[in-house]
């Protein structure tokens, strides 16, 4: 794992670095909490909110805990690809 006194590959910013790191930490998991979702899609809690309201993303709830489901972050990310893609076209 990554240590901040390491010294980084070249052409590898920390932020790619960390970013990859975070991707790694959902492999294999089926929800994260809210705040390691707001950060696998670097966005605010409010953004979150707003996309788990619009349907865009799917949540269950564990007592009181909220919890994302990954697949439907992963889900979102293709949309949001596939639409990037379309409008390059």
């Amino acid at each position: 794992m990554f240590k901040a006194s390491e010294p980084l590959g070249e052409g590898v910013s920390r932020n790619a670095l960390n970013y990859a790191q975070l991707l790694s930490g959902l492999a294999g998991r089926l929800l994260v909490s809210v705040d390691q979702a707001m950060r696998a899609l670097c966005i605010g809690r409010t953004k979150l909110y707003e996309l788990i309201a619009g349907g865009e993303l799917e949540i269950v709830k564990i007592g009181t805990a909220t919890r994302v489901v990954v697949s439907s972050i992963e889900a979102y990310v293709d949309r949001l690809r596939a639409q990037a893609n379309r409008n390059a076209a």
